[in-house]
């Protein structure tokens, strides 16, 4: 098995062979579909890839960007689910088959270099998330899909603005936010945001982000996704007060990894605001 600390995956990142090491597995993901899950089982390669990618790109920054720009999720998510996909729904919500796939686009699409640009593709996945939002194991990441997705991938946002599930989304995404589960909070708050003005909300929006910021939850993307909460809203409720920043300002101490160098860039862009 691989240890895949921060460290670690640093140094692994750094070999001159890395890169082509992913591309080489990203097209073996791009070659076996996975089946629906009365029809077969789930290929051991790709099972394995993609837990190795969630692995190494969980926890490094860095690490997400390089797969990310050598990810093409319009070739992927057919691959991923086409098969498992029937009449605008989801035929079999087995979640050893959906939840490595699903992990993996929640991690690449929370990177600005995730390329996701073919309406068919867009379609297949809206399909997907829309199941998903309702499924307690999986709604957090299908949230945390349509968060990345909404604020790196431009022609995603344009599709399903337009798609006849769009207001589907909305609604199953608003009636996550009162959810007891914290991840599911961040992960539908951070997806609603850009779909929403929110008015009078926008304070409300933004205390929770704060809050969940400072305690952090055990969902891998919490941080970045109450870190882009605060950015969006920044301007729309005005500068933050003293104390707010204070908090903000000591967190990436008690930080690392890939929470320490999100509070770090949050409190850079903050003070480019302030």
């Amino acid at each position: 098995s691989f240890e895949a600390n921060y460290n670690t995956v640093l140094e692994l990142s750094k070999d001159s062979n890395f890169t082509t090491f992913c591309e080489i597995l990203l097209n073996v993901l791009a070659e076996i579909s996975i089946p629906n899950p009365n029809s077969g089982p789930m290929p051991e390669v790709v099972n394995d890839i993609l837990i190795f990618f969630n692995k190494i790109i969980k926890d490094n920054p860095i690490v997400l960007d390089i797969i990310a720009k050598i990810t093409n999720l319009d070739i992927l998510i057919p691959q991923f689910f086409s098969e498992n996909v029937s009449n605008k729904e989801i035929v079999d919500v087995n979640v050893s088959y959906i939840f490595p796939p699903i992990k993996f686009i929640a991690l690449v699409s929370s990177s600005k270099h995730i390329l996701l640009t073919s309406t068919p593709s867009s379609n297949i996945l809206i399909i997907v998330l829309v199941s998903l939002l309702t499924n307690q194991q999986l709604a957090a990441w299908a949230a945390a899909c349509l968060a990345g997705l909404f604020r790196n991938s431009p022609s995603f946002l344009s599709i399903l603005k337009i798609h006849p599930l769009s207001a589907c989304i909305k609604q199953k995404l608003t009636a996550l936010l009162p959810s007891s589960d914290a991840c599911v909070v961040v992960a539908s708050l951070s997806a609603t945001i850009p779909l929403y003005s929110l008015g009078d909300d926008a304070f409300t929006a933004m205390k929770a982000a704060v809050k969940y910021c400072v305690e952090d939850t055990v969902f891998p993307l919490s941080t970045k996704l109450c870190c882009w909460v605060i950015r969006d809203l920044i301007g729309r409720v005005g500068n933050m007060n003293e104390e707010v920043i204070n908090q903000i300002t000591k967190l990436p101490f008690n930080a690392s990894g890939s929470r320490a160098f999100e509070l770090i860039n949050l409190l850079i862009d903050l003070i480019d605001m302030h």
